[in-house]
Protein backbone atom coordinates (compact mmCIF):
# COMPACT_ATOMS: atom_id res chain seq x y z
CA UNK A 1 0.00 0.00 0.00
CA UNK A 2 1.31 3.39 -1.13
CA UNK A 3 0.53 6.54 0.39
CA UNK A 4 1.96 10.15 0.72
CA UNK A 5 2.08 11.09 3.96
CA UNK A 6 1.13 14.76 5.03
CA UNK A 7 3.87 16.88 6.97
CA UNK A 8 1.27 17.61 9.37
CA UNK A 9 0.20 14.55 10.42
CA UNK A 10 3.93 13.64 11.22
CA UNK A 11 4.78 16.72 12.86
CA UNK A 12 1.56 16.29 15.23
CA UNK A 13 3.33 12.96 16.11
CA UNK A 14 6.79 13.73 16.71
CA UNK A 15 5.50 16.48 18.87
CA UNK A 16 3.26 14.60 20.89
CA UNK A 17 0.51 17.18 20.56
CA UNK A 18 -2.88 15.54 19.15
CA UNK A 19 -5.23 12.77 19.66
CA UNK A 20 -3.36 10.96 16.07
CA UNK A 21 -0.65 10.32 17.82
CA UNK A 22 -1.18 6.23 18.92
CA UNK A 23 -2.48 6.23 15.19
CA UNK A 24 0.32 7.56 13.80
CA UNK A 25 2.78 5.72 15.98
CA UNK A 26 1.04 2.37 14.46
CA UNK A 27 1.81 4.19 10.89
CA UNK A 28 5.10 4.34 11.79
CA UNK A 29 5.50 0.88 12.85
CA UNK A 30 3.71 -0.31 9.23
CA UNK A 31 5.95 1.63 7.43
CA UNK A 32 9.60 0.45 9.59
CA UNK A 33 7.72 -3.16 8.73
CA UNK A 34 7.38 -2.40 5.03
CA UNK A 35 3.78 -3.05 5.45
CA UNK A 36 3.19 0.82 3.70
CA UNK A 37 5.55 2.40 1.31
CA UNK A 38 4.89 5.73 2.37
CA UNK A 39 6.25 9.00 0.32
CA UNK A 40 6.23 12.85 1.37
CA UNK A 41 7.74 15.67 -0.32
CA UNK A 42 10.69 17.40 -0.14
CA UNK A 43 8.38 20.66 0.93
CA UNK A 44 6.92 18.95 3.72
CA UNK A 45 10.31 17.01 4.87
CA UNK A 46 11.74 21.17 4.56
CA UNK A 47 9.00 22.05 7.05
CA UNK A 48 9.61 18.99 9.78
CA UNK A 49 13.14 20.53 9.63
CA UNK A 50 12.29 23.58 10.18
CA UNK A 51 10.06 22.89 12.95
CA UNK A 52 12.75 21.07 15.14
CA UNK A 53 15.53 22.90 14.30
CA UNK A 54 13.76 25.93 16.74
CA UNK A 55 13.99 22.83 19.52
CA UNK A 56 17.37 21.49 19.01
CA UNK A 57 19.22 21.87 15.26
CA UNK A 58 21.52 18.54 16.46
CA UNK A 59 18.25 16.20 16.99
CA UNK A 60 16.59 17.66 14.27
CA UNK A 61 19.29 17.07 11.84
CA UNK A 62 19.08 13.50 13.38
CA UNK A 63 15.68 13.07 12.83
CA UNK A 64 15.44 14.37 9.48
CA UNK A 65 18.47 11.59 8.45
CA UNK A 66 15.94 9.25 10.21
CA UNK A 67 12.87 10.20 8.11
CA UNK A 68 14.94 10.21 4.90
CA UNK A 69 16.19 6.60 5.41
CA UNK A 70 12.28 4.79 5.82
CA UNK A 71 10.17 7.32 3.63
CA UNK A 72 10.57 7.83 0.07
CA UNK A 73 10.23 11.36 -1.80
CA UNK A 74 7.02 12.10 -4.10
CA UNK A 75 8.84 13.81 -6.78
CA UNK A 76 7.50 17.79 -7.38
CA UNK A 77 8.11 18.44 -10.94
CA UNK A 78 7.12 21.69 -13.17
CA UNK A 79 3.43 19.88 -13.93
CA UNK A 80 2.54 18.93 -9.98
CA UNK A 81 3.87 22.38 -9.14
CA UNK A 82 1.70 23.97 -12.20
CA UNK A 83 -1.48 21.87 -10.74
CA UNK A 84 -1.22 22.78 -7.60
CA UNK A 85 -0.88 26.93 -8.35
CA UNK A 86 -4.38 26.25 -9.74
CA UNK A 87 -5.63 24.74 -6.71
CA UNK A 88 -7.59 26.93 -4.07
CA UNK A 89 -5.76 24.76 -1.01
CA UNK A 90 -3.41 25.76 0.61
CA UNK A 91 0.38 25.81 -1.57
CA UNK A 92 1.78 22.88 0.76
CA UNK A 93 -1.38 20.76 0.60
CA UNK A 94 -1.90 21.34 -2.99
CA UNK A 95 1.94 19.88 -4.10
CA UNK A 96 0.84 17.07 -1.21
CA UNK A 97 -2.50 16.32 -2.80
CA UNK A 98 -0.93 16.42 -6.61
CA UNK A 99 2.08 14.59 -5.81
CA UNK A 100 -0.31 11.39 -4.48
CA UNK A 101 -2.85 12.25 -7.10
CA UNK A 102 -0.72 11.97 -10.05
CA UNK A 103 1.11 8.91 -8.79
CA UNK A 104 -2.19 7.34 -7.61
CA UNK A 105 -0.97 7.00 -3.86
CA UNK A 106 -3.84 7.28 -0.92
CA UNK A 107 -3.25 10.45 0.81
CA UNK A 108 -2.69 10.82 5.06
CA UNK A 109 -3.76 13.95 6.54
CA UNK A 110 -5.94 15.30 9.01
CA UNK A 111 -7.48 17.86 6.84
CA UNK A 112 -11.32 17.26 6.17
CA UNK A 113 -11.68 15.06 3.48
CA UNK A 114 -14.82 17.50 2.19
CA UNK A 115 -11.86 20.15 1.67
CA UNK A 116 -9.85 17.78 -0.19
CA UNK A 117 -12.34 15.64 -2.51
CA UNK A 118 -13.14 17.99 -4.72
CA UNK A 119 -9.19 17.67 -5.73
CA UNK A 120 -8.29 14.14 -5.20
CA UNK A 121 -11.00 11.18 -3.85
CA UNK A 122 -8.12 8.90 -2.09
CA UNK A 123 -7.94 10.42 1.13
CA UNK A 124 -8.45 7.67 3.90
CA UNK A 125 -9.22 8.80 7.31
CA UNK A 126 -6.77 6.82 9.39
CA UNK A 127 -9.09 5.04 10.81
CA UNK A 128 -10.24 3.59 6.96
CA UNK A 129 -6.81 3.04 6.47
CA UNK A 130 -7.03 -0.38 8.52
CA UNK A 131 -9.50 -1.59 6.12
CA UNK A 132 -7.42 -0.94 3.42
CA UNK A 133 -4.62 -3.03 4.48
CA UNK A 134 -7.29 -5.94 5.60
CA UNK A 135 -5.43 -9.11 6.65
CA UNK A 136 -2.05 -8.00 6.19
CA UNK A 137 -2.54 -5.56 8.92
CA UNK A 138 -4.73 -7.18 11.07
CA UNK A 139 -1.38 -9.46 11.51
CA UNK A 140 0.93 -6.22 11.96
CA UNK A 141 -1.88 -4.84 14.59
CA UNK A 142 -1.44 -8.02 16.34
CA UNK A 143 2.28 -7.50 16.67
CA UNK A 144 2.20 -4.03 17.71
CA UNK A 145 -0.50 -4.52 20.40
CA UNK A 146 1.52 -7.38 21.85
CA UNK A 147 4.96 -5.13 21.72
CA UNK A 148 2.93 -2.36 23.41
CA UNK A 149 1.87 -4.83 26.02
CA UNK A 150 5.12 -6.24 26.71
CA UNK A 151 6.08 -2.23 26.39
CA UNK A 152 3.82 -1.45 29.45
CA UNK A 153 4.70 -4.52 31.44
CA UNK A 154 8.22 -3.29 31.39
CA UNK A 155 7.38 0.45 31.97
CA UNK A 156 5.23 -0.92 34.95
CA UNK A 157 8.30 -3.12 35.99
CA UNK A 158 11.05 0.09 36.01
CA UNK A 159 8.70 1.75 37.59
CA UNK A 160 8.24 -0.61 40.72
CA UNK A 161 11.88 -1.36 40.58
CA UNK A 162 11.48 -4.62 39.38
CA UNK A 163 12.91 -4.15 35.49
CA UNK A 164 15.43 -7.04 35.72
CA UNK A 165 13.12 -9.35 37.45
CA UNK A 166 10.10 -9.27 35.18
CA UNK A 167 10.83 -11.55 31.46
CA UNK A 168 8.04 -11.07 29.85
CA UNK A 169 6.49 -14.70 28.20
CA UNK A 170 5.02 -13.87 24.78
CA UNK A 171 3.11 -17.68 25.77
CA UNK A 172 1.59 -16.54 28.22
CA UNK A 173 -1.11 -13.27 28.65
Amino acid sequence: LQVLLDADVALEWILNRSPIVEEVEIIWYLINSHVIECYMTKIGIGKIHLVLSEFNGAKAKDFISYLEGIVKICPVDSKVLQESRKSRLDFETAVEVECAKQKQYYYITQKSRDSIAPYYDNVPQLGELWDLLGREFASKMNEVLHQKKINLISMWAAKQGLGELVKWNPTID
